[in-house]
């Protein structure tokens, strides 16, 4: 009996959007706005809940590269 696994919680590294949310905390500790013990924390939270969405959106990844009916959960090329 094979079990599938549920997708990640967090953003694939190569995402756009979590370059974005990291980027945001770098520029927000850069120009004084935030301290590091804000950024960090800000940056993983925003890094799971896109991941958690983007996990939901995707039926998992298909078994079989030609099955239509499953997207992958990476929308992006890398």
């Amino acid at each position: 009996m094979t079990e599938e696994k549920p997708p990640s919680a967090y953003l694939d590294p190569m995402s756009p959007l979590l370059a974005l949310i990291v980027r945001g905390a770098l520029e927000g500790y850069q120009s004084g706005e935030v301290d590091v013990e804000d950024a960090i924390p800000h940056t993983a939270l925003n890094g799971w809940y896109e991941g958690h969405i983007e996990g939901e959106e995707c039926g998992g990844c298909p078994k079989n590269p030609d099955d239509e009916d499953r997207k992958y959960l990476r929308q992006y090329p890398g």
